[in-house]
C-alpha cells in the first residue's frame, strides 16, 4: 500500500513539473517557428516602414493602427505564390523596406507595388526569395495609407521662408488611390506657427510643389491693405526692398490652389496666415573684384541690394587719397564704379582702405596695390622737329584730359572677354614707358601703346562699345573714343580717317579708322591707344589675352 502511494505522488510530482514547463514548451517552440519563419502572423511584435520617400516609421503591434498594417502584410505573405526571381525591369527599381521584429529575431522584406498594375507586385523575403503578391492583397495595401508614398503628389506641398517651413492655417488636402477611394492628408509638423522674423529684402516663400494659383494678401498693424493679389506679382514688384525703410510688423496671408494631378488626383486648397516682423538692414553688400593689383591698374568695387535711385548719395573714400572720384552704374541688380591706381615708386607696395558710406553705414575693404612687374623702358627719340613738342604742352594735354573725362558713359556693360591692343611688335612705346623726344624738358610717362601705322593702315576696337567721341584735338589730331561700360572708354589719336560715327556700336575687332598722316602730335606713321577711366589713364596689361587676369575681374559675393 505504501508502494502504491509513494508511485502516485511521483506520477503526481511528475504531472505537476510537466504542468509548469508547458508554457516554455510553447515558447521554445514558437520560437523555432519565428526562426524559421520570422514574419508569421503570430510571431511579429512591431516593424520599421521605410516609404518610397525614405520616411521611416515604427509601428507596435499592440496599437490599432500597427496591428492593422501587419494583418494587411501577412495577408500579402499567405496568398503570395513563389517565383523563381524578380522581373529584370524591377531588380533596380525603388521598394518599399519592412523590417520585422520577432523576439530577438530581425528581417527585412522588400515589397515592390505597382500602383497602376496590382497584380504586377512582388516581393523579397529576408532569405531574397522573390513572391508573386496577390492582386486582391495587393489592392487592400494600395487602397490603405500606408501607401501614400506610391500615388504622386500625396503629400502636402511645403511652403517655406528663409529655409523654415511655415505651417497651414488651413488644409484640405487628398489624393486617390488604386480603387478611387479618397485620402485626407494632414500637412508635417512645421518650423514657423504664426510668427517669423525675416530681413526686408529676403522676403521669398517657396513651394515645395508649385501651386496652379497663389495670392497674397499684405495688411499692416491697423489692418490697413497694403497689398492684395498675384503672389508672383508681388515678388517680382520687389515690393519690401523697394518699400520699406524701417523695422515694421506686417501681417502676411498666402492662399494657394493645386489643381489634381493625373494619376493621383492629389490636390487641394492651402491657406497660410503669419505674422512677419521685417528687419531693415540698409547696408547693402559690397565688395572688391581683386584684394590685390599692381600700379597703374583699376580695380572693381561692386554693390548689391542697394535701395535709393540716386547712387551719388553712396560715397567712397580711399586712404592714402587718390586724385579721383569714382561713379557708381547700374548693372543688373548690382551697382559697380572702377577705380583706378595710377603708377608710382616701383620700388614700393601700398595698403589701400577703402571705405564706402551707404545710408550712414559703413563698409571697410583692404586693397593691396602692389609694384608693377611689367619691363618698362626708356624711349628716346629725337624726330628733329617732325614731333611737335609744344604741340603736347602741358595745356594741350589738359585739356584733351578734360574733354576724355566728360564724355558720357552709359549704365551698360559692353565689353566682354579680352581686350585686343595694336600689334606690339611695332610698338614705340608700351604703357609706363618713359618716352624722351629730345631734352630732360620733353619727358613723359607713355598712357598707353604708341604704334607705327602707315598711311590707310585699319585701327580696330579694343573691345565691344559704343562711340562717344569722333572729331579733332589739337594734340591728338584726329580722335576716337568708344565707352565700353562702367566708366572705361578706350582712346585711339593721331588717325588719318574714321570709319565709324558717334552712337554706332562697334564690336570687339570692327575697324574703326586707319591710321598715317601727321595730326596732332605725331610723326606720319605713329598713332595712339590708351584706356582711361574718368580722366585718369589706366594698365592694359592685366586685360589682354595672356594678361594677368586675361579680362577685366568683377567678382561676386563670396
Amino acid at each position: 500500500m505504501k508502494d502504491k502511494n509513494k508511485i502516485k505522488k511521483i506520477l503526481i510530482t511528475a504531472f505537476t513539473v510537466a504542468l509548469l514547463f508547458i508554457p516554455t514548451y510553447f515558447a521554445i517552440g514558437s520560437y523555432i517557428t519565428a526562426k524559421d519563419a520570422p514574419v508569421e502572423k503570430n510571431s511579429v511584435t512591431s516593424l520599421e516602414f521605410c516609404d518610397l520617400n525614405g520616411v521611416v516609421t515604427k509601428y507596435d503591434r499592440s496599437d490599432d493602427t500597427g496591428k492593422k498594417l501587419i494583418d494587411i502584410l501577412m495577408e500579402i505573405h499567405d496568398s503570395a505564390r513563389s517565383v523563381t526571381s524578380l522581373p529584370e525591369e524591377l531588380t533596380d527599381s525603388e521598394y518599399i523596406s519592412v523590417t520585422y521584429y520577432s523576439y530577438d529575431l530581425t528581417s527585412e522584406y522588400k515589397y515592390y507595388f505597382s500602383s497602376a498594375k496590382p497584380s504586377n507586385s512582388y516581393y523579397l523575403d529576408h532569405d531574397g526569395n522573390a513572391f508573386i503578391i496577390n492582386a486582391s492583397a495587393a489592392i487592400s495595401f494600395l487602397d490603405s495609407d500606408f501607401s501614400s508614398s506610391l500615388y504622386k503628389g500625396s503629400s502636402v506641398p511645403v511652403l517655406t521662408l528663409n529655409g523654415k517651413t511655415v505651417a497651414p492655417e488651413n488644409c484640405d488636402w487628398s489624393y486617390y488611390s488604386y480603387s478611387n477611394v479618397r485620402h485626407d492628408v494632414s500637412p508635417e509638423a512645421a518650423d514657423i506657427n504664426g510668427r517669423v522674423e525675416c530681413l526686408y529684402r529676403s522676403f521669398d516663400p517657396k513651394f515645395s510643389r508649385m501651386p496652379d494659383k497663389s495670392t497674397i494678401k499684405v495688411t499692416d498693424g491697423t489692418g490697413n491693405v497694403i497689398f492684395s493679389g498675384n503672389l508672383d506679382a508681388f515678388l517680382d514688384s520687389d515690393y519690401f526692398r523697394k518699400n520699406i525703410k524701417d523695422d515694421i510688423t506686417l501681417n502676411i496671408e498666402i492662399s494657394a490652389e493645386w489643381e489634381p494631378l493625373s494619376g493621383s488626383g492629389s490636390g487641394g486648397k492651402i491657406k497660410y496666415s503669419f505674422v512677419t516682423d521685417f528687419v531693415f538692414d540698409p547696408l547693402a553688400a559690397f565688395w572688391l573684384g581683386e584684394n590685390t593689383i599692381e600700379s597703374g591698374e583699376f580695380v572693381v568695387l561692386s554693390g548689391k541690394y542697394i535701395e535709393i535711385d540716386d547712387l551719388s548719395q553712396i560715397k567712397v573714400t580711399v586712404i592714402p587719397e587718390i586724385k579721383f572720384n569714382p561713379v557708381f552704374y547700374r548693372d543688373g541688380d548690382c551697382i559697380r564704379t572702377l577705380i583706378p591706381f595710377t603708377l608710382f615708386d616701383p620700388e614700393k607696395g601700398t595698403t589701400y582702405k577703402i571705405t564706402v558710406n551707404y545710408l550712414n553705414k559703413t563698409t571697410e575693404l583692404n586693397l593691396d596695390v602692389k609694384p608693377s612687374t611689367a619691363k618698362v623702358k626708356e624711349r628716346k627719340y629725337n624726330y628733329q622737329g617732325v614731333i611737335d613738342m609744344t604741340t603736347r604742352s602741358k595745356a594741350n594735354f589738359d585739356a584733351f584730359r578734360q574733354l576724355i573725362a566728360g564724355l558720357p558713359c552709359e549704365d551698360k556693360v559692353y565689353f566682354s572677354g579680352s581686350f585686343l591692343t595694336p600689334d606690339e611688335k611695332q610698338n614705340r612705346a608700351r604703357f609706363g614707358d618713359t618716352v624722351n623726344n629730345g631734352t630732360e624738358e620733353e619727358k613723359h610717362i607713355s598712357n598707353g601703346i604708341a604704334w607705327v601705322c602707315y598711311k590707310n593702315q585699319p585701327v580696330y576696337a579694343s573691345n565691344s562699345g559704343k562711340v562717344v567721341y569722333v572729331g579733332n584735338t589739337v594734340m591728338g589730331g584726329l580722335t576716337v573714343v568708344i565707352d565700353h561700360g562702367l566708366g572705361l572708354r578706350s582712346v585711339y589719336y593721331c588717325l588719318d580717317t574714321s570709319t565709324i560715327k558717334v552712337g554706332d556700336i562697334v564690336e570687339k575687332g570692327a575697324q574703326i579708322a586707319t591710321g598715317g598722316g601727321k595730326q596732332g602730335y605725331t610723326d606720319d606713321h605713329t598713332c595712339y591707344f590708351e584706356l582711361w577711366l574718368g580722366d585718369t589713364p589706366v594698365s592694359y596689361y592685366p586685360l589682354v589675352e595672356g594678361g594677368r587676369n586675361g579680362e577685366i575681374v568683377i567678382g561676386d559675393l563670396g
